[in-house]
């Protein structure tokens, strides 16, 4: 076993590292005539895996493996075919992606297709092995090639989005400032309560005197809202949707904001909040959950069925 130091190690990159040693250094041993079966099953660390990832922590210990090892390439065998242009079950005519760049499996993943959780996929992606999701019920099927960040660009060639994706159970806080505090405390003293009740933010919009943010309802307490009212003005609404336009290739395609947002005007769909990130691969915004499911089949249909 390697040396760890004496600091609590809770889930930082440096104990996953170890695991991975340690992992592929007790394959590498065993004798060349047998294979080797690893459980899934990681035993408890401090913090909790559960918090953290899930318990999509099979794939992790794959991850991990695989990095030790130093593979070329991780597959992961699940009971879906790989990941889609849209949720299948919601768009009848949603496509197969056969290959996308970590950072947009990173954004579906997040925003809706759980198929691998991001994290885990990092810890390979970053170390130059690509992840194939394969169907377990259909091993034919070529399923969807995850690039490792050093041979991404070979799948982004287009100028176009790839997928949308539609993140429900949403609630949007508004917090306004009282102006008592520099805008700078105004937005730490937030967060700091955020971190404290074990919040996450999905999405952030600002202004120097307000901070709007997309949080999952589940997450929101009466004790939470009643923490932020000592710092500023606080309203909520519910009973919205995260709608996420994704795709790397969309920083260089002129006007594709312009496109998602005339598309949901002549759905009918109103925008509660809209977010973009300075990478431009995602486009997001809030809509009624009521909207949601009219609003994912337009945008799929009007972006992203003529590239495919």
């Amino acid at each position: 076993m390697e040396h760890v130091s004496k600091a609590p190690l809770y889930l930082g990159q440096e104990l996953y590292d170890i695991v991975s040693r340690v992992l592929a250094k007790s394959i590498t041993d065993l004798p060349n005539n047998l294979t080797a079966v690893v459980s899934g099953f990681i035993g408890p660390v401090p913090g909790s895996l559960l918090k953290c990832i899930g318990r999509g922590y099979t794939d992790l210990t794959s991850a991990l493996l695989a990095k030790g090892l130093q593979a070329k390439k991780l597959t992961i065998w699940k009971e879906v075919a790989g990941i889609y242009s849209a949720d299948p079950t919601k768009v009848e005519d949603a496509k197969l992606l056969h290959e996308i760049s970590p950072e947009e499996a990173a954004e579906l993943t997040y925003y809706g297709a759980e198929v691998i959780n991001p994290f885990t996929m990092r810890q390979v992606t970053q170390s130059g092995v690509s992840i194939q999701i394969r169907n377990v019920r259909d091993p034919t099927s070529q399923g969807t090639m995850i690039h490792n960040e050093a041979s991404h660009s070979k799948c982004c060639t287009d100028e176009s989005a790839v997928a949308v994706t539609l993140k429900e159970g949403i609630s949007i806080l508004n917090i306004t400032s009282r102006l008592v505090t520099a805008p700078q405390l105004f937005f730490a003293e937030i967060f700091t309560l955020l971190n404290q009740h074990g919040v996450i933010v999905d999405l952030i919009s600002t202004s120097r005197v307000n901070l709007s943010m997309a949080i999952p309802a589940d997450h929101l307490s009466d004790a939470l809202i009643r923490d932020l009212q000592k710092i500023g003005i606080v309203s909520r609404s519910d009973g919205l949707s995260i709608l996420s336009l994704i795709g790397q290739a969309m920083r260089r395609r002129i006007g594709i904001s312009a496109q998602m947002f005339t598309t949901l005007a002549a759905t009918g769909v109103n925008i509660e909040m809209i977010s973009q990130g300075a990478s431009e691969i995602n486009i997001s915004c809030v809509i009624s959950s009521e909207n949601s499911l009219r609003a994912l089949c337009a945008i799929h249909s009007s972006l992203l069925q003529p590239e495919i």
